[in-house]
Formats: C-alpha cells, structure tokens, sequence
C-alpha cells in the first residue's frame, strides 16, 4: 500500500516533454488549513518528492501545488491535494508551457481581429436581413410569385375572363302561363386562380393563428388585402387583382417578428452565421483570458482558425438532425419541448454549438457509432 503522506511527481514541458531541473515547488495551505508553506527542487531527471508524514506541520486538508521556472510556467491552474492522499493518488505530475510559446502581443492582434471580425459579421448579417425581410409564409409568398408569373403567362384577357351561363326559368308572376325569363350568371372561367387564392387565404389565416398575430392590426389588413384579391377575382378585375397580389407582397414583409430567415435555403444561412457569431464571440473571451494571464499560445491561432470554418459547419449538420428528432428536457414536474422546425430553437441550439463544440462533436461522434453498429 502506498505511503498516502509522500507526495512525488514530475515537472515536465508539456509540447517536447522534456524535464524541468531546478523547477521551485510550493505546497501551500489553503485558506482555513494550518499547515505549513514548504518549497522543494526537482532533482536532476525532473522529479519531487515532498514528505508529509508529519502531522503537525501538514494537518489533514487541502493544499495548492505552484510550480516556478524561469524558463516556462504551469499550463493549468495550481492543482489542488488532499492530505492524507487517497492509495494510488500520491502522485501530482505538472504539465508546464515554455515561455517562448506565448507571445503578448501576437494575442493582442488576434484578439482585435477577432473583434473586427464579429463587427464585420454582425454588421453585414443586419444589413442582409433589413434588406431581405421573410415574407409573410414560404407558402403564401409562393403562391403570390405563382399567380403574378401567370398573370405574365396568360394575359389581361384569359386569365379573369368570364363565361355566360343563360338558363331559361319560367315566371310564375307572369300574365302569361308561358312566359319566361333569361337568366344570365357569370362564372369565373378560370377556377385555377380562385383555388390559388382561397388556399392562399387558408394559409395565412393558420400562419397568423399560430404566431397570434390573427387578431392585430397587421393580421386583419392582410386577410383583407386577400378578400379584396377574390373579390376582384370574381369580378374580373384584372388590374385591380395585379395591384392587390403586390400590395400582399409588401405587406408580408412588414409582419411583425420577421426578422430571422426561415426559407430554404436562407435557413440554413441564418443556423451558419449564429453559429459564427457565437464561435467569435467564445474565442474573444478565451483570447482576453489568456492575455490577462500572459498565457497566449501563438500556435493556439491556428487552432481558433480552425474552429471559425468548422464549428458553424458542426451546427448546421446536428441541427439537420435534430429537426428529425422531438426533444423533451424535464425540469422537474415542467417539461419543455425542442422542435428544430422552429427557427427560433435552430438559432439558440446554433449558439450553443458555437459556445460548447464539443459536446457536440462528441454526440455527433456518438451517434455516428451506433448507427453503424446498428448497420452492421
């Protein structure tokens, strides 16, 4: 059984680990322990060993272990032991990072393009979205573009045009037994213009029920704007019918919460720049961290690179899967429900991606082995 008051170990350079002789160890008590400050060298190969048999000098508790060099400085944080040490858990090897690796003024200039970078971002994702409002409904907006291209197609003189249908009806109020009226009724000739518009009315009337916008002023002039195109539709009205399907047009784009794309494939757009934002915005935060400490790795860059072209791809990719899969966190007798359909759960689990990629990575990991385990 080992010594569990003998603490040993190794200093060594994380990158060629190579050992660091002459290495200062600091094994200090935490605030509310006792014990004794004590300082010990590594010996030639490296390695410590710190002897806390005595009791008094190193009661029970908790301890920090610091390292000093002049040539590197620890990696982490200072690792903290417990004395007396579980059995097998005497030994604390540090991990250390030589000086010449970090670089002040490399971090600096990362860390303002980074900044630059997210503003840049930021700047164009406003502009594009200002500039290109989500219309009302994928589907409406579809069925304007289709009935304004057959407008185009047809003509002023087809596409409203209207049969007369006479029928003959007796006149019980005649003088005559055998007098007759005629009765002429128009007909819209073309119902595949009324179809179209009566679904399109349909649609809107669901899209705003389930955004609760029904009962708005927005709602109401926009199931108006569509009444007046079936009016003008039976009527015949073909200019009028052309005005009303571009003032729904418009109108579309001035719906309330519209702001976030939610049109293939301008979707996924919008789950790959949030994806970025949120990675750019992780990165400067670790990037000032590092600074602070004067612990910025220059060849950390390449690695934050790396992430800026892979982690907004990362997201895209699980959100696709996770559209397809209903998700139910519990929070105690609450319950919530993920729908991946929803733009608004797509951009919130996209910045979750970009803040923590690798839990995702690692599901996605996880999910690649069984399914093909289950293929195989």
């Amino acid at each position: 059984m080992a010594n569990t008051r003998i603490l040993r170990g190794k200093v060594y350079d994380k990158t060629s680990n190579a050992r660091y002789v002459d290495a200062t160890i600091k094994f200090e008590p935490i605030k509310g322990v006792s014990g004794e400050t004590t300082f010990i060298d590594t010996d030639r190969n490296g390695e410590f060993e710190l002897d806390l048999s005595d009791e008094k000098k190193f009661p029970e508790g908790d301890y920090t272990l610091a390292v000093y060099h002049d040539d590197a400085i620890m990696e982490g944080d200072e690792p903290t032991v417990s004395v007396p040490m579980e059995v097998g858990k005497n030994f604390q090897n540090i991990p250390m990072l030589s000086k010449d690796q970090f670089s002040q003024s490399a971090g600096i200039g990362f860390g303002a393009t980074l900044v630059i970078l997210l503003l840049v971002v930021s700047g164009y994702y406003s502009y594009w979205h200002i500039q290109y409002p989500v219309p009302l409904d994928a589907q409406v907006a579809k069925l304007v573009e289709m009935l304004e291209e057959y407008q185009e197609l047809e003509g002023e003189d087809n596409v409203l045009g209207s049969n007369v249908e006479v029928s003959v009806v007796q006149d019980s109020s005649g003088t005559s037994p055998d007098s007759i009226t005629f009765t002429a009724t128009a007909t819209p000739a073309n119902r595949f213009v009324m179809n179209t518009l009566d679904t399109m009315r349909i649609i809107a009337m669901n899209t705003l029920a389930n955004e609760k916008l029904d009962s708005s002023d927005f709602g109401k002039a926009y199931v108006f704007l569509i009444d007046e195109a079936q009016r003008a539709a039976e009527r015949g009205k073909e200019a009028e019918l052309k005005l009303l399907l571009k003032e729904i047009r418009e109108e579309s784009s001035q719906k309330p919460n519209n702001f976030f794309w939610d049109i293939y494939p301008m979707r996924m757009l919008e789950i790959l720049l949030w994806a970025l934002l949120a990675t750019l915005l992780r990165l400067i935060v670790n990037t000032g961290y590092y600074l602070f400490r004067k612990r910025f790795i220059k060849s950390g860059i390449y690695h934050s690179l790396g992430l800026i072209f892979t982690v907004p791809i990362l997201a895209l990719l699980l959100s696709i899967v996770l559209s397809f899969i209903k998700i139910n966190i519990a929070f105690g007798e609450a319950e919530l429900n993920l729908d991946l359909t929803n733009i608004y759960i797509s951009i919130l689990v996209a910045t979750f991606i970009g803040l923590s990629p690798w839990k995702a990575w690692d599901y996605l990991n996880d999910l690649a082995d069984s399914l093909f385990k289950r293929l195989n």
